[in-house]
């Protein structure tokens, strides 16, 4: 669909190897609290949605970058439903933060 920016493949290595630490090490904080009970699990549930939403978009600029044949239907697609996994994420944090409000802690 689009050309990705021109970076070198040495680079792309290290951002990549870096987000994937950085990734690993937000997971693992967050277990770690909502195991000692500083996150509830409202709010766990609130960061679960934003990293699937992350975990797309991610997952869209790797299939509307791809240089093959064919990769634009796939890229359109997945940017089609963008969109709606968006709202429909952000709806399931909201709903979860609603119904946590609302009940009484334990």
């Amino acid at each position: 669909m689009w050309r990705p920016p021109q970076i070198a493949s040495g680079l792309k290595l290290l951002i990549g190897m870096a987000a994937t630490v950085v990734a690993v090490a937000v997971c693992l904080l967050l277990w770690r609290w909502f195991k000692q009970g500083v996150l509830s699990r409202t709010w766990l549930a609130v960061f679960i949605a934003a990293g699937a939403i992350a975990a797309y978009s991610g997952f869209t600029y790797v299939v509307a970058t791809t240089p093959v044949i064919g990769a634009n239907i796939g890229g359109g697609m997945a940017v089609l439903f963008a969109g709606p996994f968006t709202v429909g994420t952000t709806i399931v944090a909201v709903v979860s933060v609603r119904q946590g409000r609302r009940t009484p802690p334990a």
